[in-house]
This record gives C-alpha cells, structure tokens and sequence, in this order.
C-alpha cells in the first residue's frame, strides 16, 4: 500500500514540473513575443522621420513621444538659419532668456556638410547663404542632448559664449546625419534637455508652427545606430 502512495506522489510530483516547465516556456516566448513588438514599434517610430516632409504638428509629437528617451531631438526653424546659435540667441529672440531663467544655456548643434568639413550643410531647399557666401544650419538640441551641447562637453564645438553651451557638430552623409561622439552624459545618466515652452509661443525664435513643413532625417552613429532625428524647415515657396 505504502509503495502504491510513493509511486503515485512522484507522478503528481512530476505532473507538476512538467506543467511548470511549459508555464516557464510558455512566459519566456511571450515576453520575446512583447520585446519584438516593442523593436517594431520603435522601428516604425524612427521611420516616420526617416527623409520624410513633416508637419509642424508632427515635430512637436515626435519631441513628446520621445520625452525621456535616449533619442535626441535637433530643430532649425527658419528663424533659426543663416547665422550661428550664438548670434540667434542674443539678439533678443527670447530663446537664451528662456534658458537663463532656468539656469542653463542653449544646447545647440551645427550641422556640417561631410565629417571633415568645416563648411555648414544646407538643404538644397532652404535657401539660406550667410555673409561669406557659405551655408549653415544651426539647430537647437531638445531631448537627450548629444556630446559637445553642455559646458564641458565633447571636442569639436563652437566654443562657450554668453547663451550657448558647447556647440556640437553632426555631418550629412548617405541621406543622414551622423554624430561621432553620442549621447552627453554625468556620472553614467544621458543628460536632457526639456526646455521646449517657446515651440508653442508665436513670435519665438524656436515657435513651430502647426502648418510649418520640416524636412526630416535620423541621427545615426558610425555604426548605423540611430541616435536621433533632425528637423529643418523648409521656406515656404521652395
């Protein structure tokens, strides 16, 4: 009797880790399930930005749907071209005032027209040409900050003047921004930037507005990851 309760208690016993091990895999697939979701999702989000026209609405979306992520978010209004961050910002545009009042500076980001360059990049459309006869694109960094925007920062920048931070650079090449230098950091945290009140506030150097066309590209590292997306605007008429 007694060895028909043993025999019988094992079988429950491994009734029991054969159910287990089946919940186990079941719950491991279903989690892989959820994170090849989540890729594609982030995949498709970066792929509405990727060399596409844009409306203003849809800048200002991109910027909230990526809050608090590690993507950064550059911006050139057409207010914002044809000169440098630092001389858009202290011209009494309101954007080194917004900054001040929370005590920090405007990150800003120049784009270049290849990695060894020092010449601006412009798009085509955009026709904007400062004084020397050259192209420039200013943008202004919101979101995770790239290296080189904050005091103290990565190589390569503008050098620090009374609004602005460090200047970073990124470079076009293949129908995309490049950034060698990623993400700025402290003590291991990606550093941000939320200061985003003047989009909204019509007259503002940075405002957005809603029917404003943007033309947008990704932000990649050497290595193909994509870091960011860059808005520029596109002048009406072009």
């Amino acid at each position: 009797m007694l060895g028909i309760v043993l025999i019988a208690l094992a079988a429950i016993i491994g009734l029991g880790f054969g159910v287990f091990s089946i919940a186990k895999g079941v719950a491991n697939s279903g989690v892989t399930g959820v994170q090849e979701n989540l890729d594609v999702v982030n995949s498709s989000a970066f792929t509405d930005y990727d060399q596409k026209i844009v409306t203003g609405t849809q800048v200002v979306s991109a910027i909230q749907g990526f809050e608090g992520k590690n993507v950064s978010v550059l911006i050139a209004t057409s207010a914002m071209k044809n000169a440098s961050v630092e001389n858009k910002v202290s011209d009494g545009a309101g954007v080194g005032q917004a900054y001040s009042t929370k005590g920090s500076k405007v990150p800003g980001v120049y784009a270049l027209s290849s990695k060894d360059s020092t010449s601006g990049y412009s798009m085509s459309t955009s026709g904007d040409t400062d004084l020397d006869g050259s192209k420039n694109t200013a943008f202004i960094n919101y979101n995770a900050l790239l290296m080189g925007t904050v005091a103290g920062g990565g190589e390569g920048g503008t050098g620090k003047g009374d609004y602005v931070e460090n200047g970073g650079s990124i470079y076009f090449d293949n129908n995309c921004f490049r950034t060698t230098k990623g993400f700025e950091t402290d003590s291991g945290k990606v550093l941000f930037n939320n200061i985003t009140g003047n989009l909204s506030k019509s007259g503002m150097m940075e405002y957005v507005s809603t029917s404003a066309r943007f033309q947008s590209f990704l932000i990649k590292d050497d290595s193909g990851t994509i870091m960011g997306v860059a808005f520029e605007q596109i002048n009406s008429g072009k």
